[in-house]
């Protein structure tokens, strides 16, 4: 019973954590860079999956475009 809630609590530690790691990011590098960087390394990890599924790249192109969006000034913001 008390595990969902300490793995939500650990998850939601850790995700929080994230933004102090990503301030201090974008105080060396340019926000676009990270951002290109980050998921770029992201995108090579994925591609694999790409190349054998071969499937929903035109349905995800959309809200990737809104979610990059939101990344950038989200990051630009800290």
């Amino acid at each position: 019973m008390w595990a969902p809630v300490l793995l939500l609590t650990l998850v939601t530690a850790v995700w929080g954590w994230t933004f102090v790691v990503v301030r201090d990011a974008v105080a060396a590098f340019p926000v676009t860079i990270f951002l290109g960087l980050r998921f770029g390394l992201a995108a090579a990890c994925l591609l694999p999956m790409l190349l054998t599924k071969g499937t929903g790249v035109r349905a995800g192109v959309l809200p990737g475009l809104a979610l990059s969006a939101g990344y950038l000034f989200q990051t630009t913001g800290l």
